[in-house]
């Protein structure tokens, strides 16, 4: 029988799927049984939300407590109560210890849980309509997924040239070419905008290095932070240039290029700026997958890595020679990322409805 473990924030998962190394001290036959449909709850956890429904029958932790609706009571009911606020500060509430990280929420307090509840059928139909929305959030993160995927596998063919465009007119596009970084862009580094400089009601846009990890993908569009600083110590963006971290923690990240379609932009320091004469968009794309390893092996340092101009000037890049090529690349690109933000915006705005309604039906 398979062994389940109870996860904070995904509910009850099969033991080995985890990525960490969970000790199994308890022999098999110490295991507690859950059956389909059962709660099952982390007593060291429980008051931060450390349970879930069991998906089958299973064998769990005797670490856990296993709960089996009474007859005359929903568990899947019970399964959104508890995520409640004021479910949680209740299981907090009840659980003994010194300090919160010694705290247990044991069956005997668990019990004495005040809760008011409807009648059967009442919690069946909240639970219908709440398992329903996690159904649909579900399926939009899946979806959201498997977008990234696609968009990763179309990437990997279109920069290796495995797929091509054809041109509107018909034929076909000339050959791509190797190019030499430094040959056909120029290299500067943004200045200022420290992080006290960003305010809220600032007159002038601004990026800094650390939202290009955080913030931005391979487009950048609408700009987050603005700044008062004065403009005639600011570097400003013309459209179309390509930022690229110049230090950071890990070498991988260093690829994380943006392209700024907005003139007028100030980049601050620690950005490293090319201005080409390829597509902007299409380069950022091409730095961040194909050359994503390769930019990561020029990158110098250890706990705190550094990239420099002249190491992106050596970085060697096969490209389509046609501009309108490289342009349809990238939007090509660019509307597969439409599409997850739009996804993952419909999950995220599912998962506020949701959560506002549960807050209604579970007072």
């Amino acid at each position: 029988m398979p062994i389940y473990a109870v996860t904070i924030d995904r509910g009850m998962v099969r033991r080995d799927s985890l990525e960490r190394e969970i000790a199994a001290n308890a022999s098999d036959e110490d295991n507690l049984r859950a059956r389909a449909g059962d709660i099952v709850y982390n007593m060291m956890r429980m008051w931060q939300g450390a349970f879930g429904r069991a998906p089958e029958d299973c064998m769990v932790s005797p670490a856990y407590v296993v709960l089996s609706a009474r007859k005359g009571h929903s568990a899947r009911f019970f399964n959104h109560w508890f995520k409640q606020p004021r479910a949680l500060y209740w299981l907090w509430a009840y659980s003994y210890g010194l300090t919160n990280d010694r705290l247990r929420l044991y069956y005997r307090d668990f019990a004495r849980v005040p809760i008011r509840v409807p009648e059967f059928e009442e919690q069946e139909r909240i639970a219908d309509v709440l398992d329903a929305l996690d159904a649909r959030i579900q399926a939009l993160e899946h979806r959201a997924e498997t977008l990234v995927r696609f968009k990763e596998g179309t990437m990997q063919k279109l920069f290796s040239e495995q797929l091509r465009f054809d041109p509107p007119g018909g034929g076909a596009y000339d050959d791509w070419v190797d190019i030499r970084l430094g040959d056909v862009a120029d290299f500067s580094k943004g200045r200022g905008v420290s992080r006290d400089d960003v305010v809220t009601d600032g007159l002038t846009p601004c990026i800094r290095y650390g939202e290009l990890y955080t913030t931005y993908g391979e487009t950048i569009r609408d700009v987050v932070s603005r700044t008062n600083a004065d403009p005639r110590g600011l570097v400003l963006s013309q459209a179309g240039d390509v930022i690229v971290p110049a230090s950071g923690e890990d070498p991988l990240e260093m690829a994380s290029a943006a392209c700024v379609t907005l003139d007028g932009i100030a980049l601050g320091g620690d950005l490293n700026i090319i201005r080409s004469s390829l597509d902007g968009v299409f380069l950022a794309y091409l730095l961040r997958s194909a050359k994503r390893r390769e930019i990561a092996r020029l990158a110098q340092g250890y706990s705190v890595v550094h990239l420099y101009g002249h190491h992106l000037k050596s970085l060697k890049i096969r490209a389509p020679a046609q501009l309108e090529e490289q342009r349809r690349i990238a939007a090509f690109l660019r509307a597969i990322d439409e599409k997850i933000a739009l996804v993952r915006h419909q999950a995220s705005s599912t998962r506020t409805y949701k959560a506002a309604l549960a807050a209604r039906l579970l007072v």
